[in-house]
């Protein structure tokens, strides 16, 4: 017997339904994942623009006032 046949054993839930609750999950997770990855980007990209806005009118103020 596979740790997976007593897992389920255990839940008493046919070993296909853990599987699919398993499966489910994992989906469920990698998704989740997916989306703190594109949220963490797009934060990424939006503070390297400001940053990057700040610089260019820092710079901009420096040859107005030389």
């Amino acid at each position: 017997m596979s740790d997976h046949d007593d897992t389920a054993a255990f839940l008493g839930m046919p070993d296909d339904e853990l599987s699919i609750l398993l499966t489910k999950a994992g989906d469920d997770l990698q998704t989740a994942l997916d989306h703190a990855i594109d949220t963490t980007e797009g934060y990424r990209q939006i503070i390297s623009d400001v940053a990057s806005d700040a610089i260019s009118n820092s710079h901009s103020h420096q040859d107005n006032a030389g």
